[in-house]
């Protein structure tokens, strides 16, 4: 959709991967190298989890990044890397996209999610109802795709992996 221009010229993409897993201080084979930079290198949540969704919005939009200024926050006591990151971004064609990725939010197990806006319409994925999307167009009511659904498009059903309805 975004490809087709059913969104029209891109003006603002919003991204966030919130997790709490790592909230206070653990010990664990997953949490020992990710807060260790001579393991994981020099980024914690930036490098952990902002990764993905920087690629995700790369992914989606086709934009690529023109100049960048982060916010990196570490908020456990004694923790060497970053565990909350903000990050607004500027791609090429004046589109501004904001990036929060934490390990820190408490309450959020895995909340990747994406909101895309251009002039004609926006999208909104979440990654807790992958095989949904929202899409809204200018002064119409929210319309809720689905994979396998409406959301294919013109596309056959033999393209879409898998029936929708399965997760």
């Amino acid at each position: 959709m975004v490809a087709n221009g059913d969104l029209g010229k891109i003006r603002v993409v919003q991204v966030e991967y919130p997790q709490d897993w790592l909230t206070r201080p653990l010990s664990s084979k997953q949490a020992d190298w990710r807060t260790d930079p001579a393991r994981s290198g020099p980024g914690g949540a930036i490098g952990d989890i902002g990764t993905h969704a920087y690629n995700l919005t790369r992914f989606v939009t086709g934009l690529k990044t023109a100049a960048v200024s982060a916010d990196l926050s570490t908020f456990v006591e004694g923790r060497r890397l970053d565990d909350n990151v903000h990050v607004l971004l500027r791609f090429a064609r004046q589109c501004t996209r904001m990036l929060w990725a934490s390990q820190v939010a408490v309450g959020c197990e895995n909340g990747l999610q994406l909101r895309v806006y251009g002039e004609k319409a926006g999208l909104e994925w979440l990654r807790t109802t992958v095989n949904q999307m929202w899409f809204t167009g200018i002064w119409q009511a929210q319309a809720t795709l689905t994979r396998g659904g409406a959301i294919s498009g013109d596309a056959p059903p033999i393209q879409v992996r898998l029936p929708s309805g399965h997760p």
